[in-house]
């Protein structure tokens, strides 16, 4: 009895084989930026708050954006709307409401089709009041120039 005992305690159940097959995405749509943060630097309120990211399809299908969305009312993110051919370029547009004063950081979400589904745009800055005496303490930080 006591070396059935040990027999049994040693016994370790065969695991299944696993069932979920690898996908093959090397043929899929690829959305690579040339940035994915961009810094308006200190701008004064209620100035024009636009930016155009630079986005290329470096995948081997057709890209397909599914939404883009702000994280937030202030934010108004557009995607193309027409499909992007492999090695084709475009822009994703993006204006910030400049209307509220202070410091911000911002997401942009992405969906689309590639074979990263999810991606995150960021915006940041300060925004100033024109009436000096209303921004309180403000770092002077240089204002980058619009990439286009």
């Amino acid at each position: 009895m006591l070396s059935s005992c040990v027999i049994s305690a040693q016994y370790v159940p065969a695991k299944p084989a696993a069932t979920a097959s690898v996908q093959d995405h090397s043929n899929d749509p690829k959305l690579t930026f040339e940035v994915t943060e961009y810094d308006y630097g200190v701008v004064k309120k209620g100035s024009s708050m636009e930016y155009k990211f630079k986005f290329s399809n470096t995948g081997k299908s057709d890209l397909i954006f599914k939404n883009c969305n702000g994280g937030c009312e202030c934010v108004v993110a557009k995607c193309p709307s027409s499909t992007v051919k492999p090695g084709h370029s475009g822009y994703i547009e993006v204006r910030y409401d400049s209307t509220r004063v202070g410091e911000f950081m911002k997401e942009v979400m992405i969906v689309s089709n590639a074979s990263e589904p999810y991606m995150h745009l960021l915006l940041k800055g300060t925004v100033v009041d024109t009436d000096p005496a209303k921004n309180g303490e403000v770092i002077d930080k240089p204002v980058p120039k619009h990439a286009e």
